[in-house]
């Protein structure tokens, strides 16, 4: 059994070892099911569970320039860490290198599920996408650190990668990006969905309510605090000592309203709820400073003043295609729907201006 699982593996790296480009038909080029996406420096990561991972520059937010596609089913989840991409693909988690000009090659199994073996995609046209010109590798700024929307389930923060496995909390030591090394296993809750990370705390969001764990010794995080809530889907931010969580009723849950929550993080082992407001199928959220943009689904999304986090208002709302999640960076917005990423200008927060997308 190993010595089929050595060869396998042998095997797969071959296929994932791009050193020649293949055969490809573009029918997968484009985004088709975005999950989750990831911002670092200039390069914008979007994990789609049927086509792998899209990688463009967005140097140039006006123009997003196409520059790969890795194939991986089913994955929902990326961060980044200089040339180096972490990502899952169903129950197996991969370091993946990006190695040259629209090149990549599997670093390292991080965990190799023997149930969920990461398998390259075929539809019929080859295995990769690639740009019609020779697009230039990335190499990393060593500065740069990345942020991923509120449906995240990876972080990087310094030498360290966190990711949500299962029920569990998992600590790698990426000092060494291409050579990550498992440090610890935080148990958490079964209904784990999403992680929020911020500089002393991480944040997770579940189905039954949101968990804090803290980073005091960022190789062994500790679980300290959790507040419950009805089952619903879960994302959350962080504002200083504010958290924003959105809850939506769904069919496979018992959530029994669609709201906006305000919860205290005064004690931190013993979070609390300032305010529920009313909103409209919301999904993911982004926050800066005093406001908070709310995706609503087939609703588009909304803007909302949080400077008093027991009287949230909402300013605006925006009609466009159905809003899933956010990355607000300075005084860009990029909004993920179900069908493509829209890069805004968001200098005035109340009134942002579409630069580009990617569809």
């Amino acid at each position: 059994m190993k010595k089929w699982k050595f060869v396998f593996s042998v095997g797969l790296i071959g296929i994932f070892s791009i050193g020649a480009k293949l055969d490809d038909s573009g029918s997968y080029c484009t985004v088709i099911n975005p999950v989750n996406f990831y911002l670092y420096d200039t390069l914008l990561l979007i994990s789609d569970s049927v086509a792998g991972i899209h990688v463009y520059s967005v140097k140039n937010p006006q123009a997003p320039k196409f520059l790969m596609r890795i194939p991986l089913k089913g994955n929902t989840g990326i961060a980044m860490k200089d040339n180096v991409v972490f990502a899952n693909s169903w129950g197996s988690i991969l370091a993946i290198r990006l190695t040259g000009e629209s090149t990549y090659e599997i670093a390292e199994y991080i965990k190799e599920d023997p149930d969920y073996i990461p398998m390259p995609i075929d539809y019929g046209g080859g295995l990769s996408c690639f740009p019609s010109e020779s697009a230039p590798a990335y190499s990393g700024t060593g500065g740069a650190s990345g942020t991923g929307g509120s449906y995240a389930v990876f972080a990087v923060i310094g030498s360290y990668l966190y990711y949500l496995d299962g029920s569990s909390v998992i600590t790698m030591d990426i000092s060494t990006p291409a050579q990550p090394n498992k440090l610890s296993s935080t148990y958490i809750d079964w209904s784990s969905e999403t992680l929020f990370p911020t500089d002393k705390y991480l944040f997770v969001g579940g189905s039954n309510g949101m968990y804090v764990l803290d980073r005091s010794n960022p190789a062994n995080p500790l679980s300290i605090g959790s507040f419950a809530h009805f089952r619903a889907k879960d994302p959350v931010v962080v504002r200083d000592s504010v958290a924003f969580v959105t809850l939506r009723t769904t069919n496979d849950l018992t959530a029994s309203r669609d709201e906006l929550l305000s919860v205290s993080l005064d004690p931190i082992t013993n979070p609390s709820v300032i305010s529920e407001k009313p909103l409209y199928t919301p999904w993911g959220l982004a926050v800066s400073d005093t406001l908070l943009y709310v995706g609503n689904g087939a609703n588009g999304f909304s803007l909302v003043n949080v400077k008093d986090p027991g009287q949230m208002a909402v300013v605006k709302s925006w009609q466009t295609p159905e809003v899933k999640d956010f990355i607000w960076q300075g005084n860009r917005l990029y909004v993920m729907t179900f069908g493509e990423i829209m890069i805004y200008d968001a200098t005035d927060p109340q009134a942002p201006v579409l630069l580009g997308t990617i569809q």
